[in-house]
């Protein structure tokens, strides 16, 4: 069921998707049980939690019990709340109990394009940055290694995208084009900073060669297959991270403190990432 209250005045900014009651919103709003991936569950509470700063709504929290694609044999619930704690996002949130009463419920709040910076604007996300870094993190060992260089993180994604999806897919090509066009642009503001390239991927090593081989291995890092925390965490910090099209991706972007590359995809960039060819 779709509820389009952005086209209302007092919910001017996204769509609301799935709400359970078609009734005003009133002043509270939670989320529905959701089985995404890790990357879909942080995008889709952020946008709440934007949407609910930029309406004055109380955000209820229901915490997650279902994150989707965990490892074989993992107590999925566990795994979820451990990921959850993870993320310090709903630090100070309410959260939800039967004696709330009946409380207005959304699958996920849809960001218009339009409405990105404002929803996502400086002071909200530098409030859910210190949320993030206010819970233990570790990076890979790599990536401290080279704290001395400009840290390029590239997430390029395999596992569920394969060649055969077309436009979903971003091939190893376009990935090496997109690493020299990031070269070059660092290296026309300060020519003298070293350059660390840390590739986060699935899959076999055999099928990254090409982009070893395009940049010199002793400055080419391949992290496959690693923690998903771990890979997560040096995409937020690298100093510049280039986005896959994926929600995993987003919100690592959302949370990042970098300069930000972003691949063109139904997500909506903010205006000050910087545009990848096609």
């Amino acid at each position: 069921m779709r509820n389009d209250l952005g086209a209302q005045d007092t919910h001017p900014f996204p769509d609301i998707m799935g709400l359970t009651e078609r009734a005003a919103i009133g002043s509270r709003l939670m989320l529905l049980p959701r089985g995404d991936g890790f990357g879909t569950q942080i995008q889709v509470l952020l946008s709440a939690l934007a949407y609910c700063r930029a309406q004055n709504l109380t955000y209820i929290h229901r915490p997650w019990d279902h994150v989707g694609h965990g490892p074989p044999g993992v107590q999925l619930a566990a795994w979820s709340a451990d990921l959850e704690a993870f993320t310090g996002l709903t630090q100070n949130e309410t959260l939800f109990f039967d004696s709330l009463g009946p409380v207005p419920a959304v699958n996920y709040i849809r960001v218009k394009a339009d409405d990105v910076d404002r929803l996502f604007n400086d002071d909200f996300l530098k409030e859910m940055r210190t949320r993030y870094l206010a819970t233990p993190k570790n990076h890979s060992e790599s990536f401290l290694a080279t704290k001395d260089s400009v840290r390029v993180a590239v997430h390029v994604r395999r596992g569920d995208v394969s060649q055969s999806m077309g436009s979903r897919y971003t091939s190893n090509n376009q990935t090496i084009s997109f690493m020299e066009r990031v070269q070059t642009d660092i290296q026309a503001t300060d020519p003298s900073r070293s350059i660390t390239f840390h590739i986060y991927s699935e899959g076999d090593a055999a099928t990254f060669d090409e982009l070893m081989q395009a940049h010199g291995s002793d400055r080419v890092f391949l992290h496959l297959n690693e923690d998903l925390k771990v890979t997560f965490h040096d995409m937020t910090a690298a100093e510049v991270f280039i986005m896959a099209k994926s929600s995993f991706s987003y919100s690592a972007a959302l949370l990042s403190t970098g300069q930000v590359y972003f691949q063109r995809s139904s997500l909506s960039p903010l205006s000050k990432w910087r545009m990848l060819p096609q």
